[in-house]
């Protein structure tokens, strides 16, 4: 059988120092027999990190006078900025201490579990895209919708 390597990314970064910016890039594909439905992605900003909000304000937006556009997503080779705020794009960056379930769009969205299978408080951050319907694969990067990645930068404290 041959490895499938299209989503490949960087896995060593070096040795990160204070004020050191981390890029993440998280890549999804769909898989299955059929469609995604309603698909959302959601991401805590890690410990000792702070969000950058205009990390990605040079790239294409949906919406191009729209500042504070920190979070990136790629859908079917199509890179675009988003804004961090409620809006009429489909990411959103929540700030410590809010959930995103307390609001009805993401009622559903899970942002991780502890090992007691509790979920983690919003300590740091969270990006929260709503990707929508993914189309599924049908073979190696085709149809090129679906998959893609999501992507922000933090600041190391």
């Amino acid at each position: 059988p041959t490895t499938n390597t299209f989503l490949l990314g960087a896995i060593d970064g070096g040795q990160i120092k204070p004020n050191d910016i981390v890029e993440y890039t998280i890549y999804f594909l769909s898989a299955g027999d059929s469609d995604a439905q309603n698909v959302l992605f959601c991401d805590r900003v890690p410990s000792n990190a702070t969000f950058i909000p205009n990390a990605f304000n040079s790239l294409p937006s949906p919406n191009p006078n729209a500042s504070d556009r920190g979070i990136a997503v790629n859908i079917g080779g199509s890179l675009n900025g988003y804004t961090n705020a409620a809006d009429s794009d489909f990411a959103e960056y929540f700030p410590p201490g809010v959930e995103p379930n307390s609001k009805a769009i993401y009622s559903n969205i899970s942002c991780g579990k502890d090992s007691n299978n509790q979920p983690i408080p919003n300590q740091h951050g969270a990006v929260v895209v709503r990707l929508g319907t993914i189309q599924n694969a049908t073979s190696a990067g085709e149809p090129a919708s679906s998959h893609g990645f999501v992507r922000f930068r933090v600041q190391v404290k």
